[in-house]
């Protein structure tokens, strides 16, 4: 093994609070009520244009292109201050970097965000690469982000492994050709992930340097 890329929302950090109040706001750029934060918070990890689909039924890419537009304006001035990164990251990810191991951070939300969150917990030094919603053509369940982040390391898919909350992850990480690691810290049940390829569940990654020591 020569790199772990983690998913971040749900995985590494929780900033549901945040992402409720924005989907509020694309809502309200629509006009339309607001949805269940439980509904909400099923969604995070899902580009923005399919949770629209999912909560309201909307497909048309104007509309969606609005919401997103929404949503964004609100999540710049309070996601970094909304979000809670999870105790274990600082001590897991300084950990396996003694290791020797490249750590990666892939997922559909915004780099810039994710750049403020880490900088405001003293962990902006903790990844080799970050790769948001922004810097692919295609988010997960396609591979692309993935896919980047393994060239930007220098590393194969055999040497790889992807830790998730969330279907789309595995989904992803199978695309890519990466062995997928799933944890049970957001609201993903196991169930969601039947009958896709996952090594092992996790309660959150506090338990992820035993798994890789078991190796």
């Amino acid at each position: 093994m020569r790199a772990i890329l983690f998913d971040f929302d749900f995985t590494l950090a929780d900033s549901s609070e945040a992402v409720i109040e924005c989907f509020g706001a694309g809502f309200a750029a629509l006009g339309l009520p607001a949805a269940a934060p439980d509904a909400i918070r099923r969604t995070i990890g899902l580009p923005l244009p399919e949770a629209l689909r999912v909560l309201h039924g909307i497909e048309d890419r104007a509309l969606a292109e609005r919401f997103r537009a929404g949503f964004h304006t609100l999540a710049q001035r309070i996601m970094h201050e909304r979000t809670r990164v999870y105790a274990p990251v600082a001590d897991v990810i300084g950990g396996l970097r003694e290791a020797g191991l490249a750590t990666a951070i892939c997922s559909t939300k915004r780099r810039d965000q994710i750049e403020r969150i880490l900088a405001r917990h003293a962990l902006g030094d903790h990844f080799d690469a970050i790769i948001g919603g922004e810097d692919v053509p295609r988010h997960k369940p396609a591979p692309d982000a993935l896919l980047l982040a393994m060239t930007r390391l220098g590393v194969t898919p055999e040497t790889t492994l992807y830790v998730g909350d969330h279907r789309v992850d595995a989904e992803a990480a199978s695309h890519a050709g990466i062995d997928f690691v799933a944890v049970l810290s957001g609201p993903s049940p196991r169930a969601d992930f039947a009958e896709r390829s996952v090594r092992a569940f996790l309660a959150s990654i506090a338990e992820l340097p035993a798994l890789l020591a078991a190796r």
